[in-house]
């Protein structure tokens, strides 16, 4: 289980709005408990996102929770229906410009996208006769550029979608080029003010140069002075 995941219950910061003088009390921060018993599907949450619309959405161990502020709507996955969520462990949820929620799943190779206009789930998986396809390895990332191309990290690479033509192109490891990613885990991604794409492994930061389609590695290295203690 990962231990950054909050457990035992969501709980919902009630933060104070008035601002009071340096000099009052500052009143008591309180927290509300919302669990299985209000409708959330599982305790263990992996990741949180607010939509545009002020929509909750909760990626738990048991699918994707969005909650409207009074009740939670699960959308779990059912094996007899293909438009439902690809599995139930919910990793990373994005919404981009357009304002299209994702849905990575973190132990299969699948990026959902939901359809709000029919509740359901369109999924993009890994296809081993596809080179085209999502790379294999869970879903733990997701991102969009200010390009509006998205990002989507797995533990097995990294991969740019098409819209378009709803394809993949896959950047993978390989230890014998300088210039491919580094790292096969892309934990993190994100893009800086310049328009430099940042990648985070489980070993190497990564930036992407995109002229030239190759990434430049950073890596910590224990005997330089400073990161000496």
């Amino acid at each position: 289980m990962n231990h950054a995941a909050i457990c035992f219950g969501l709980s919902l910061l009630l933060f104070p709005f008035e601002t009071s003088p340096l000099h009052a009390q500052n009143p008591p921060i309180k927290f509300e408990r919302l669990g299985l018993e209000h409708g959330l599907s599982q305790s263990t949450v992996y990741c949180i996102l607010q939509d545009k619309q002020g929509f909750m959405w909760f990626g738990t161990q048991a699918g994707v929770n969005k909650f409207d502020g009074y009740k939670f709507t699960a959308y779990q996955e059912d094996v007899f229906d293909s438009t439902s969520i690809a599995t139930n462990v919910v990793r990373a949820i994005y919404e981009d410009h357009t304002g299209t929620l994702w849905a990575g799943d973190g132990n299969a190779a699948c990026l959902n996208r939901f359809e709000p206009e029919t509740e359901s789930f369109t999924r993009f998986t890994h296809d081993p006769n596809n080179p085209h396809s999502l790379s294999n390895g869970g879903v733990v990332a997701i991102y969009e550029d200010h390009t509006g191309t998205l990002w989507v990290g797995t533990s097995y690479g990294l991969n740019r979608f098409d819209r378009k033509k709803e394809h993949f192109t896959r950047f993978i490891y390989d230890p014998n080029d300088s210039t491919s990613l580094h790292g096969y885990w892309v934990s993190s991604l994100y893009e800086d003010r310049s328009g430099t794409l940042w990648i985070g492994t489980e070993r190497w930061l990564n930036k992407f140069d995109r002229e030239h389609e190759r990434f430049v590695h950073y890596e910590h290295d224990p005997q330089h002075p400073r990161n000496r203690k």
